[in-house]
């Protein structure tokens, strides 16, 4: 598995069907993408701040996030692969919302 730096953060994706879809839309394109649901794999320790504090991370291990949808391809998150299972290295900037259960 890889240990993300800084303020990134590996997701694993959560398969939904399109009736569970949430749009989000762009401002600079003005197009809706699918929002994307997934499960905080690992978190980095957090980015720098400009007096070399680290900021803490607000998502952890175990959350389920929304994060920014990759469907019209405006946002291009890279993947990684592990024995087989699909996973995206997103910043924690890209995240949207963390979903309460």
């Amino acid at each position: 598995m890889i240990t993300p730096l800084q303020d990134y953060i590996v997701v694993k994706p959560i398969q939904r069907t399109r009736s569970e879809v949430l749009t989000v839309i762009t401002s600079e394109t003005d197009q809706g993408s699918w929002g994307a649901y997934a499960d905080v794999i690992a978190v980095g320790p957090g980015k720098l701040s400009k007096r070399g504090n680290v900021m803490p991370m607000a998502a952890r291990i175990g959350d389920r996030v929304c994060y920014g949808g990759d469907r019209l391809g405006c946002i291009n998150f890279p993947k990684v692969v592990d024995d087989g299972v699909e996973y995206r290295l997103i910043q924690e900037a890209d995240i949207v919302g963390i979903y309460e259960a």
